[in-house]
């Protein structure tokens, strides 16, 4: 079906489209030219044999067709049928645009996850300096997750907007020009929504990245714990003796004598003074092996010249430990902890462990843009049997929710009857079959939402909608 309007001037058929003045034109209110004239004097091009400006005859440069609008003497200038018929393909490309713009949060997250990884094989190694960084963590996951929550919100309102509006215009499937400008409206929102997009991630993301910056700063000194943890295991010699954490390049005086660069590995029953030696091939030599049952105090104090520091003594001798503050601070802690090493090593790491678990993701915002671009994509070039699969992964998906709330429904029953108070009423046999009526229907309805997953699986995979194929390749 076609409606074809008429000229804005005159009665005549609109076959032109002038996209400065926004003018649909007859041939009678355009010049058609062939051939473009150029004067070297002037460096102006013309459509006459003769410059406008200095009279000089001109030769002809290019021969091409340009089509001038009658009204505004604007060169751009359509033919309407085909810039309509181009227009569907122009909003699919300008909606494709977020789906490249969204992936930089995808980098973005990777990056957070990499570097919960790294943290959490240290924390499993017992490695523990710095052990403000989970609380960090949490904070920049928690930003993340709330920029990507407003991220769907924005992709959302702007799908349902564009919707809205490409409704208003039948998905532009009847050619009628009087669209044309409504289409190039919805263009320019897309425009804007981009550029908001794009503004917003760049900030966003440079917030985020300075704070994983921040982090890594710290994770150095993890780093260079975890390179040479399999060396300094063999310095452990007994089966039951275990690592609270390893302290990098510090400084000990023993007994007034010179300082030394030393690492240390504080276990749970001796504190071991660790030297590098060697360029090229470094090597690691155990110089001293102090009991923790031979300290009898240790004082945490400043110094004039040292800074912070930790006095150690034994009946013997006396230890000078000196580093950065964050390093003595925490070697404090550890001895402050050594006797109760197990719980405290289960506490901390328990909170790494979440991190780890339960991280975040872009997966829903990935999944929505795509599905989004399919159905505008099957709207606008009336793809009925795309339109009919993506129906039909809703229903796959709103059949898995009703699924999932009656295996809800299931279990909440089977715990009442479980933990509520025993009663005359049922009695213990009758309650056991309850019990087992209501298992085996958990059981039927866990076996047909597994069934419906892997339906939904096929189906993602087959239409570029499983979790590798939302992202770029990292």
């Amino acid at each position: 079906m076609s409606v074809y309007s008429t000229c804005n001037y005159c009665s005549h058929k609109a076959e032109y489209y002038c996209r400065s003045c926004k003018s649909k034109l007859c041939r009678d209110h355009v010049s058609i030219y062939t051939t473009i004239y150029h004067c070297d004097n002037c460096d102006i091009d013309s459509f006459e044999p003769q410059c406008p400006k200095c009279g000089r005859e001109l030769l002809p440069t290019k021969h091409e067709e340009v089509i001038k609008c009658g009204l505004c003497n604007s060169t751009d200038v359509v033919d309407a049928i085909s810039y309509y018929r181009q227009l569907p393909h122009l909003i699919l490309e300008a909606y494709e645009k977020f789906d490249k713009e969204l992936s930089k949060i995808w980098f973005l997250s990777q990056r957070y996850i990499k570097t919960v990884k790294t943290l959490f094989d240290m924390r499993t190694s017992k490695i523990m300096l710095f052990s403000s960084i989970e609380d960090n963590l949490s904070l920049l996951k928690n930003a993340i997750n709330t920029f990507i929550d407003q991220l769907s919100k924005f992709e959302n309102d702007t799908f349902n907007t564009l919707e809205s509006k490409l409704q208003q215009i039948m998905y532009l499937r009847v050619v009628n020009y009087n669209y044309i400008s409504d289409a190039e409206e919805i263009l320019r929102l897309l425009e804007n929504s981009y550029n908001m997009l794009k503004k917003t991630i760049e900030t966003k993301t440079t917030e985020i990245e300075k704070e994983i910056v921040a982090l890594e700063e710290k994770m150095r000194f993890l780093k260079f714990q975890y390179v040479h943890l399999e060396k300094l295991f063999s310095y452990i010699p007994e089966e039951d003796e275990e690592l609270i954490s390893i302290i990098p390049r510090v400084m000990v005086r023993r007994n007034h004598g010179l300082p030394k660069k030393y690492t240390l590995v504080l276990t749970n029953k001796n504190l071991y003074f660790l030297r590098e030696k060697g360029l090229v091939n470094i090597r690691i030599k155990a110089n001293n092996v102090l009991p923790l049952s031979f300290i009898s105090s240790f004082k945490y104090e400043d110094s004039l010249f040292f800074g912070k520091n930790i006095l150690l003594k034994t009946n013997l001798d006396v230890y000078q430990i000196f580093a950065r503050t964050e390093i003595v601070k925490q070697f404090k802690y550890y001895l402050e902890i050594a006797s109760s090493y197990y719980e405290y090593a289960a506490d901390t790491i328990g909170l790494i462990k979440d991190l780890a678990y339960d991280s975040v993701t872009i997966k829903d915002l990935a999944f929505n843009v795509k599905i989004h671009f399919k159905l505008l994509n099957a709207k606008l070039m009336n793809q009925k049997d795309m339109l009919r699969d993506i129906n039909y992964r809703k229903m796959l998906e709103m059949k898995q929710q009703k699924l999932i709330d009656k295996i809800l429904a299931v279990a909440r029953k089977i715990d009442e009857y479980l933990y509520e108070r025993p009663s005359s009423y049922p009695s213990d046999q009758s309650r056991s079959g309850i019990l087992n009526k209501l298992r085996r229907e958990q059981y039927e309805l866990t076996k047909q939402l597994e069934k419906l997953r892997e339906e939904t699986r096929r189906f993602d995979q087959l239409f570029g909608l499983a979790e590798e194929n939302l992202y770029p390749a990292y």
